[in-house]
């Protein structure tokens, strides 16, 4: 049997469906059971059998059918749904997928689903519906294709990027040989494609999304939202540093972010007339709580706190992130000077902290 747009969309009718109800109702759809419809999906039979429809026609249709009830609601379900197939092991199912296409046998697989279901796909291509929403979601693809494209491109990094270990060991690499898919810029160049208000738009959407810091999606979420946050505030971080290659990897490889809490802070270089720099940039790294819901952030120093009282070797400013609604109270203490000067007890400085 060969594969058709009608044929294709037997195996996404169901998407559709919820989808289109929703439309017609003016109703809020529910992203936990959209996530769970797909997740159960990949599970289904009819799995293998659509991934070779994708292979011939993309996933421009299932990208569709979100794009289409809400621009961007696809961005909303892809972590979620990769979270979910995390949990349940969905690593085994990419190892059986490879084990099948190694042996060519793909084919065979959507052959064999055909042959026990062919009746119901012959009948459902020649319904009205079908050709209905055929036309409809073409129609769709059509007058949205640089943005379709660009989703399914953003998407691949991110299943890529998810699934790293279990794809690189099914492909028989090296993981030194594929490390430059662990990279910042790959984000850098996706975001690019989109105009400034796509860019918020989406950090709106991302920061918004309840991925827990336990999920196995953290890592690319937390690196994903990272890179958004850079470009969106560009303009603001060009004053003070070129954003580029150099800038991301100076943070190394953080795709093993876990609870590693990275801020950056920028100051005013003082001696800027010999330094050549108008910016003293410093990377601080600690452990996030379960308050911090971002691991990364940028600071830029407001205000030098001045304290009355004689308080030598500690300093406190104030900061401001470039990124989110907040600020900060940043104590610098001169270990060599309280090395120099041990008479002074824990007490006292104690209070020399807390006089910040």
């Amino acid at each position: 049997m060969s594969v058709s747009d009608s044929s294709a969309l037997y195996f996404t009718i169901d998407f559709y469906n919820d989808v289109k109800s929703s439309i017609k109702n003016s109703s809020e759809l529910n992203l936990n059971a959209l996530v769970n419809h797909l997740t159960s999906f990949c599970f289904t039979e009819k799995f293998i059998p659509f991934l070779y429809v994708v292979d011939k026609r993309g996933f421009f249709d299932i990208i569709s059918i979100y794009e289409m009830k809400e621009k961007f609601l696809s961005l909303r379900i892809i972590f979620p749904l990769i979270a979910e197939l995390k949990k349940l092991k969905f690593d085994n199912k990419i190892s059986q997928i490879f084990e099948l296409d190694k042996g060519n046998q793909i084919y065979n697989e959507y052959e064999s689903f055909c042959n026990k279901n062919g009746t119901l796909i012959t009948e459902f291509e020649k319904t009205e519906e079908c050709q209905k929403v055929s036309k409809e979601i073409s129609q769709f693809i059509e007058k949205n294709k640089v943005l379709i494209e660009n989703l399914s491109n953003l998407y691949y990094c991110i299943f890529v990027l998810s699934f790293y270990d279990i794809l690189l060991k099914c492909s028989g690499k090296e993981k030194d040989e594929s490390n430059k898919i662990l990279d910042h810029n790959l984000f850098l160049s996706e975001f690019k494609k989109y105009n400034i208000e796509d860019e918020i738009y989406i950090t709106n959407i991302l920061a918004n999304l309840n991925i827990d810091k336990h999920d196995h999606i953290n890592n690319v979420y937390q690196n994903f939202l990272f890179v958004l946050n850079t470009i969106k505030n560009e303009k603001e971080l060009s004053l003070r540093d070129k954003i580029g290659k150099e800038f991301f990897d100076a943070y190394g490889n953080t795709f093993n972010i876990n609870d590693r809490l990275i801020w950056t802070i920028y100051e005013k270089d003082l001696n800027e007339s010999k330094s050549g720099k108008k910016y003293i940039k410093t990377i601080l790294e600690g452990k996030a709580t379960e308050k911090e819901k971002f691991n990364f952030d940028i600071f830029d120093h407001i205000i030098q706190l001045k304290i009355k009282e004689d308080n030598k070797g500690i300093s406190g400013a104030i900061y401001q992130s470039l990124f989110y609604n907040k600020k900060i109270l940043i104590i610098k203490i001169d270990l060599d000077y309280f090395k120099n000067n041990n008479k002074i007890s824990f007490e006292q400085f104690k209070n020399k902290i807390n006089l910040f």
